[in-house]
């Protein structure tokens, strides 16, 4: 596991974190399967679904998946889909669907997916969109995470990515209570991985001892 505080150089960290981490928040990493391990394996995404199932499991709060989708031109159709069309699954789940105002009369079509139930085995395109969305613990409701969410989505019609991360960063800092994983996917140049961003102690000693159990 390696862990980024405050005192990392942004471009040391900004591929797994980019908002801003401040005392208390910090970044926790831990590696896994390289480009080329992940690649021999014909269906590499079972084994990151159980990482973050387990990942979750281990740190003891419903995980909760926000989804945007890119930002795009509104029509009633479009708004009527919404960003889980695709993802019958998680559909049946609870959840809510709201569309947020972005620049030049675009907007992004965002869920927030409570997973507490659900068995992680399928809608892999979108828990482990690295892109697009990323999962919160929280102990939080829907609706009370909503109004935080809404203000995490990037109104930059440029953004690759669909999140603010200094908003994010800027919320768990406010409210330690929360926390954020991340996964992300390997490359040519990195390991596959999972960041879980959260007050210092959020990840406790418990929570470890489970991590490395599984890892």
């Amino acid at each position: 596991m390696v862990e980024f505080d405050s005192t990392t150089a942004w471009k040391d960290r900004a591929f797994y974190f980019c908002g801003k981490l401040e005392q208390p928040v910090v970044a926790k990493i831990w590696h896994f399967r390289s480009e080329r391990e992940y690649d021999a394996e014909p269906k590499p995404e079972f084994m990151a679904m159980t990482l973050v199932r387990s990942f979750a499991k281990c740190l003891g709060k419903p995980p909760i998946l926000i989804l945007f989708s890119d930002v795009g031109s509104p029509s009633a159709m479009r708004s009527k889909k919404g960003v889980l069309w695709e993802h019958k699954v998680l559909r049946q789940l609870p959840h809510i669907a709201f569309e947020i105002e972005c620049g030049h009369g675009d907007t992004r079509l965002g869920a927030i997916v409570d997973l507490s139930d659900f068995s992680f085995d399928s809608s892999a395109s979108a828990i482990l969109n690295w892109g697009r969305g990323l999962i919160v613990l929280s102990n939080d409701s829907l609706s009370d995470l909503k109004q935080l969410v809404e203000q995490w989505a990037s109104k930059d019609t440029a953004d690759v990515l669909a999140f603010d991360y200094d908003a994010i960063a800027s919320s768990i800092q406010q409210n330690t209570a929360l926390g954020l994983l991340r996964y992300l996917p390997p490359s040519n140049s990195r390991l596959e991985a999972i960041v879980v961003v959260g007050e210092e102690h959020f990840v406790d000693e418990g929570a470890c001892e489970c991590i490395d159990s599984i890892t």
